[in-house]
């Protein structure tokens, strides 16, 4: 493990479907120090994937232009995440057998049994069209017995435990474009944007404990599950916040701009953050040479059954619908729409949860990043710059970055 701190600074980039988001930073002892943070709306984005290289390749160009001028430096490489609806989390298993006369467990046989577990599964004919973009390992076994380190034990099979993330190709490879078309010379790295986030947002106790980080962006939410320090669950929904947003505007037939500023200033996602009283008012809302009256119970009611109707698609999406045998306890939120009032206690009562946290970014620097929405490209600072990260092992696979490597090459 190397702290990594007193190297040249880490640039992380979110490319999201409605803010594309770009740091600066150092990581010393855990503690994130910004010399540079922006946002831009984003251009040619649709829940994650890029539909138009030229729209996301120049507002990739502004943001990095930007970061430039902060930190008086040429910014040539960054770390990116990636979550789409078509990112796929499986739990897979390894297995060698030890045939060598002392049974002794090596290196190599570590190495073996995390390749065998590596390996996706057909899954018809979408099978050669995956990409392995992350692979974490949850643990070993030794003659079905649970060990912390293998090296060095007796024994007559090894079996390797990993969460293998997988990415659709295209998606990879439109993301590579834009990236090339922005005048980016190199991917230092891809990361899982969930784990990036999760390693920002969970404490080391919710994660040992058991938690839920639920990321609700514009057009997608994504759930991660931890527990024990493992990842035991990951699913992606296409439904975000925009779906909100329609909602009402359908619902209360204004436009979608009035629709807009109704969440903004009176939205709330559950009937215990809006006081009693308040639940029999009228808001006025004027467009055009019209103007209505809207029921606060009614927008409460609209933003409530969205949200909870997508919470609860992501917890069955959970571990294949398997979500009731992961213990968790709390429910801890990022992204835009953790901003919305109420948002914590229908997450608590969809996931089964006792508490719930908003997470808010503490760092040095500028007072931008300090929102929700950062969590995930603050993250990717803390997994690229130091090794001593609380869900990875030492044994962390390369894949990804020779992977990364020979997809760069191609398009290059």
């Amino acid at each position: 493990m190397r702290d990594r701190s007193s190297e040249q600074p880490v640039v992380g980039l979110d490319i999201g479907s409605h803010t594309t988001k770009g740091v600066v930073g150092r990581v010393s002892q855990g503690q994130i120090r910004l010399l540079a943070a922006h946002a831009e709306p984003t251009v040619g984005v649709t829940r994650g994937r890029v539909t138009d290289l030229e729209g996301c390749a120049a507002t990739v160009n502004k943001v990095l232009r930007q970061l430039s001028i902060t930190c008086g430096s040429e910014i040539t490489d960054v770390h990116l995440q990636i979550c789409t609806p078509d990112t796929c989390a499986i739990s897979r298993t390894g297995f060698v057998e030890i045939v060598r006369e002392s049974q002794q467990i090596k290196m190599a046989d570590l190495r073996e049994a995390r390749r065998r577990a590596e390996r996706l599964p057909l899954l018809g004919s979408d099978a050669k069209q995956l990409e392995i973009i992350q692979s974490i390992p949850q643990g070993f076994f030794v003659d079905d017995i649970r060990v912390q380190d293998p090296l060095q034990l007796a024994g007559s099979r090894l079996a390797a435990q990993a969460f293998v993330i997988a990415e659709a190709r295209a998606n990879m490879m439109n993301v590579y474009n834009a990236l090339r078309k922005a005048g980016l010379r190199t991917i230092q790295g891809m990361w899982f944007g969930p784990l990036a986030a999760a390693e920002m947002a969970l404490t080391p106790e919710e994660q040992a404990m058991g938690a839920v980080l639920l990321d609700i962006g514009y057009e997608k939410t994504a759930a991660l599950v931890v527990s024990g320090g493992r990842l035991r669950g990951f699913h992606c929904f296409p439904v975000g916040v925009r779906s909100v947003i329609e909602d009402i505007a359908t619902c209360c037939s204004v436009p979608r701009e009035q629709a807009l500023a109704l969440l903004l200033e009176h939205g709330a996602a559950s009937f215990l953050s809006v006081p009693t009283q308040r639940l029999a008012e009228r808001i006025k809302v004027n467009f055009d040479t019209t103007s209505r009256q809207i029921p606060v119970k009614m927008l409460t009611e609209i933003i409530f059954d969205r949200l909870d109707e997508t919470f609860t698609l992501v917890r069955n999406g959970l571990n294949g619908g398997n979500y009731r045998n992961l213990r968790v306890s709390t429910v801890v939120l990022c992204g835009g729409g953790s901003k919305i009032p109420g948002v914590g206690e229908t997450a608590t009562g969809v996931f089964g949860c006792s508490t719930f946290r908003i997470f808010l970014p503490k760092v040095e620097g500028p007072s931008i990043a300090s929102s929700a929405e950062f969590a995930t490209v603050l993250g990717l600072l803390r997994l690229a710059s130091d090794d001593r990260t609380t869900i990875r092992s030492r044994y962390a696979s390369d894949h990804l970055l020779a992977r990364i490597g020979q997809l760069f090459r191609e398009i290059c």
